[in-house]
């Protein structure tokens, strides 16, 4: 039973709604319309005047995310538009049309001086300064309509600046200090740590946890997005080990399970200790770095007020007492199965043999559906739908073995697969439940561990 705990006032509110055609982000409780026709600056700012509004102002980082989802999911938004940006010519001199301060900024290069006018690339989610007198697409920013009535008003679960995301009943804060202990340390002032991150379906596209409420769309529908834009983020992984290398051992500030990595690659054999996230369009792995590194961190921390968490995933897998943190297990095999790093073959066998196993082997199409079923999710880096399996050939694609010794004896090829052209090592597409001969060390692609239970 879930205990729920909230501070319940009684109270007469104003609750707002945004009209059909607008795009409400209830961050700032404003009401936002993309609008694709073209337009000069000032021509798009008296028609947003004209509806009860202004050209859009930006304040925050999670609102500059918010308009680069959302131009990039309008139709006829293809590379920039108008923000209410607008300098009279003095260095410096940037303001809004909606009369707010110019307290954040987000320009792709010092702006020059001028008379200029600011433009939102949809691609960077950056910020150019250019004629005013170009015509490009804009957005009005107005408030939301005012309903009067009766509500029940609940304990805000975050404080101000930070972002509430229920999935994980957490609170997300966008940090920047000089290396990666600095900003753990001021996590920890606020009572929270480096992020923690335990599955891919919490890291999915390229923004951090931007919970979107899109109106225009006629639903409501959650958007999970890490790091603000294409780009780089602390977490709280890290390990004690000096040098590192593939037997390293990870752990988090928060002292959370590491039941989820995907580490592109190992520095390994240095002192890069560190984890960061990296994210570009629609790319996501971990890289260890060396701590000393400047960067911006996401810190985390338990909301304020409790909510049920969400009812539990039901699966055939688990990760106890039958296989170590971070595998899940089989029992048709009595066997445990991990990811590897997005690596090439070669790396991704050596890395399983660090962890008493071998690349996998499977014997039925019950096996690769559990394979397909279990990672189809941890997908990251390189080809998408594409893991390394333990099968390659000595003998130019003639003969095929398991490097766990095992029998080849269930063969679900891929029509034209193998070919003979030297591609010695196997690998699962795990959308289309299909084998393929690639080369050993052409492509970085996750892999696929299997060992014995524990038990």
């Amino acid at each position: 039973m879930f205990r729920l705990i909230f501070a319940i006032v009684f109270i007469v509110t104003v609750s707002a709604n945004c009209p059909g055609n607008t795009v409400q982000w209830p961050r700032t409780s404003k009401c936002y319309t993309l609008v694709a026709e073209k337009a000069t600056f000032n021509n798009a700012e008296k028609r947003c005047i004209a509806n009860g509004g202004h050209l859009t102002s930006v304040h925050e980082s999670f609102t500059n995310s918010f308009l680069s989802i959302e131009a990039n999911y309008t139709k006829n938004f293809k590379s920039d538009f108008w923000l209410g940006a607008k300098s009279y010519g003095l260095p410096e001199s940037w303001n809004w049309t909606d009369g707010t301060p110019f307290d954040f900024n987000e320009w792709k290069s010092p702006p020059p001086s001028g008379a200029f006018c600011g433009a939102f690339d949809i691609r960077s989610g950056l910020w150019n300064a250019v004629d005013c007198k170009l015509k490009k697409s804009y957005v009005c920013k107005n408030d939301e309509i005012a309903i009067t009535g009766s509500t029940i008003k609940p304990t805000k679960p975050c404080p101000d600046e930070w972002m509430y995301f229920e999935e994980t009943n957490s609170c997300y804060y966008l940090a920047g200090t000089p290396n990666w202990q600095t900003t753990e340390d001021l996590c920890k002032s606020f009572g929270a740590h480096l992020m923690s991150v335990h599955s891919f379906s919490k890291i999915n596209l390229k923004l951090i946890l931007l919970k979107v409420r899109s109106i225009k769309r006629n639903a409501n529908f959650s958007w999970i997005f890490l790091a603000i834009y294409n780009g780089d983020r602390w977490i709280g992984l890290y390990s004690k080990n000096n040098p590192i290398d593939w037997n390293s051992t990870w752990q988090y500030t928060d002292g959370s399970t590491v039941d989820y990595i995907n580490l592109k690659n190992y520095q390994s054999h240095d002192s890069s200790q560190c984890v960061q996230i990296h994210t570009f369009q629609y790319n996501h792995y971990f890289e260890n770095i060396n701590c000393s590194t400047l960067n911006y961190g996401m810190c985390k921390k338990p909301s304020v007020t409790s909510h049920p968490s969400p009812a539990p995933i039901t699966s055939t897998t688990q990760t106890s007492p039958y296989c170590l943190n971070g595998w899940f297990y089989n029992a048709n095999t009595s066997s445990c199965y991990t990811v590897t790093p997005a690596v090439n073959w070669t790396q991704s066998e050596e890395f399983c043999r660090f962890n008493n196993a071998h690349l996998t082997s499977f014997h039925d199409q019950n096996e690769l559906n559990f394979l397909s079923s279990t990672f189809i999710d941890n997908l990251q880096y390189g080809h998408l739908q594409s893991m390394w399996i333990g099968l390659y050939s000595a003998d130019n694609e003639t003969t095929w073995n398991f490097t766990d010794g095992s029998p080849f004896n269930y063969r679900p090829w891929n029509h034209g697969d193998p070919y003979g052209t030297w591609n010695n090592c196997g690998y699962y597409d795990i959308v289309f439940n299909k084998l393929h001969a690639g080369g050993c060390g052409d492509n970085d692609n996750n892999g696929i561990c299997k060992r014995l239970s524990i038990m």
